[in-house]
């Protein structure tokens, strides 16, 4: 007969000394007869009040002249044909049927950016829009219903207050809270298409930098060194124009008026060639080309920049390589948009954003 030995009940678990809390009853098997009160039943007793180890249970004197091993006699709890073992096996069936499914990585992650983690209820009741921690409730109460209509985002307070069962006040329902939730996206939707439908530049770059994840904070990088790359290109190509156009201008006797006219137009011409913007401030008054050491410095500067990893010193650091010495664009350089496009208060709130946004892995702002 085949035995089912599994780990002995936590109940029933050994104490340090080696003796059970509970000690297993035998039982012979249906078909064997018990045996009369004679000298070897009491013996039985006997040998049962010893501690219950293999050795002593199989040194037992067996009454029916039965064999331990061959599983007519087991604990209770072993025996696959008892009845406890039944009960319990049924309880467990029982239990595993009832476990809740998982709700698919698809469903959630449509849910997540439907709502972007706003808890309907605190919007339907106060108007509250902030971004809250929460769970992700089942609005029919069933848990095994993971539909994407069943499902909504509620912060830990209203999910447990939508789930308590109360006995004189009335609880919310699911077709109040699928009214809420839907004022939620509404207002979601309209929140982003004011976003892309904003005319400011400076808004457009700020908004896009901040709701960048990783993936895009790499491409903003790259668009950064690439704005960079142009910029040395630039200054490389300007002076070597200039010294060469420096001979013919001193043979034409121009006059200041002219030089500046002469200059003006060979930073036009090697502008468009490179395809740089209109408005770079002091684009013709760079000294020398970008120097190498500089342009390592910025760059590694920029990359931590981008990702958001550095501190409010390096910050610093950052925008003072570019004011110093040359005063370089860094308006255009970090954001794409020329200094003498922009008004006063946007390059106020491009420098702002510089510290904010360098450091955003390590300071929490409000949202």
């Amino acid at each position: 007969m085949a035995i089912f030995r599994p780990s002995l009940p936590p109940t029933l678990g050994p104490f340090p000394n080696g003796r059970l809390k509970v000690r297993p009853f035998f039982w012979p098997m249906p078909g064997v007869q018990r045996t009369p009160h004679t000298q070897r039943a009491l013996e039985t007793r006997k040998a049962r009040a010893r501690p219950l180890t293999r050795e002593n249970h199989l040194a037992r004197p067996n009454p029916n002249g039965l064999n331990h091993s061959s599983g007519l006699m087991q604990p209770l709890w072993i025996c696959r044909e008892s009845s406890r073992f039944r009960f319990w096996l049924r309880i467990l069936i029982a239990v595993m049927a009832t476990r809740r499914p998982a709700i698919s990585t698809v469903t959630q992650t449509e849910l997540l950016l439907r709502c972007r983690r706003r808890c309907a209820i605190c919007f339907g009741l106060k108007g509250d829009f902030e971004v809250k921690d929460g769970q992700i409730a089942h609005l029919d109460r069933n848990r095994s219903n993971n539909s994407l209509d069943n499902l909504a985002w509620l912060c830990l307070p209203h999910h447990d207050d939508y789930d308590t069962i109360r006995r004189q006040t009335k609880r919310l329902t699911a077709e109040e809270v699928k009214s809420y939730r839907t004022d939620l996206y509404k207002e979601i939707v309209n929140l982003i298409n004011k976003k892309a439908e904003t005319t400011d530049p400076t808004v457009r770059v700020i908004i896009r930098y901040c709701d960048a994840d990783e993936a895009t904070s790499k491409v903003i990088a790259a668009e950064i060194m690439t704005r960079l790359e142009k910029l040395y290109q630039f200054t490389k190509s300007w002076r070597t124009e200039f010294k060469a156009d420096l001979d013919r201008r001193e043979k034409l006797n121009l006059t200041d008026i002219g030089q500046e006219e002469r200059e003006r137009k060979i930073v036009d011409q090697i502008r468009l060639q490179i395809g740089l913007p209109l408005g770079i401030k002091n684009l013709d008054q760079l000294e020398e080309p970008v120097d190498s050491d500089w342009r390592r410095l910025v760059e590694r500067l920029i990359r931590k920049w981008a990702a958001g990893t550095l501190t409010y010193e390096q910050c610093v650091e950052l925008y003072w390589q570019f004011e110093e010495p040359d005063q370089v664009d860094y308006h255009y350089i970090l954001f794409g948009l020329p200094f003498e496009s922009l008004t006063r208060m946007q390059e106020y709130g491009l420098e702002a954003f510089i510290y904010q946004h360098g450091q955003r892995k390590y300071v929490s702002l409000p949202q």
